[in-house]
């Protein structure tokens, strides 16, 4: 699969599909199982996608999903190797922050905080927040036409020309994992453990870095989304920034909570 080679090959025929077989149950299963397949997954193609999410270039990312749909026509990933190396690295950045923590550090402890931030804050959540958005976009953000047939009424997703169809749950899943690692992982997990000292010391600094944060998310969820051919405004994706800045000012200024103190308790 071409990873990197995108410049120049965006003229390839656009084809508005925005689902297939790997949809179905089988399908999300047979891409569960590629995870243990480690030799058969583009890694290459992850470290790419996190090179420039980390680097606050997703619209690359996107260009490179664009191409991939335009070429395989699907919208998801192939296999679960951005998903396996983001969970690697938060396993990672669990055993660093279960060692900066004080107090005796203990082997259950640090189990416990590699299991808590891997099976729980990246995958059951993570699985939450895909379906969420899964069923948000897919209920109220796709363009659907209301048919009439032998006196019933029901509603199809798309254009019937354009052969649209309901966003696929693996391509939520890949637009919360690709959100999550610029918004919350990248910053809250990896940066602020070493800025945590000075984060502690402003309330002001510390709320405006959860909500810069927190709108990269958004922003990167919106530009997965608003990608899409079919999916009607997109931009209240983009909503939750000012309902975020807003929550972090009035915290701040009203009772001076200390978002980075508070979450980490320390």
């Amino acid at each position: 699969m071409a990873t990197v080679r995108i410049h120049g090959l965006l003229g390839a025929p656009n084809v508005h599909v925005l689902h297939d077989e790997r949809g179905t149950y089988s399908g999300r299963m047979g891409y569960l199982w590629r995870a243990f397949r480690l030799s058969q997954m583009d890694w290459e193609y992850a470290v790419y996608q996190m090179r420039h999410l980390a680097f606050v270039q997703p619209s690359r990312v996107y260009r490179a999903v664009r191409y991939h749909q335009q070429t395989k026509n699907q919208w998801s990933r192939d296999d679960p190797a951005f998903m396996v190396l983001l969970a690697g690295m938060m396993a990672g950045t669990a055993v660093l922050w279960a060692v900066s923590a004080p107090g005796a550090l203990t082997l259950g402890a640090v189990v416990g905080a590699v299991a808590r931030r891997v099976v729980v804050e990246l995958y059951v959540a993570g699985a939450v927040m895909a379906t969420a958005l899964w069923y948000v976009v897919n209920q109220w953000l796709v363009m659907r036409t209301r048919l009439t047939q032998n006196g019933s009424v029901r509603w199809r997703y798309g254009a019937a020309a354009d052969g649209m169809r309901p966003v696929e749950w693996l391509y939520a899943l890949d637009v919360h994992c690709n959100a999550f690692f610029g918004g919350v992982f990248v910053p809250l997990y990896v940066l602020q453990l070493p800025l945590l000292p000075l984060l502690k010391r402003s309330a002001w600094l510390s709320n405006g870095w959860y909500a810069g944060a927190l709108s990269y998310y958004c922003y990167i969820t919106w530009l997965g989304y608003d990608l899409l051919p079919g999916v009607e405004s997109a931009h209240w994706l983009l909503a939750p920034i000012a309902i975020v800045a807003l929550v972090a000012l009035l915290l701040a200024l009203v009772s001076d909570v200390n978002l980075a103190r508070w979450i980490t308790r320390r």
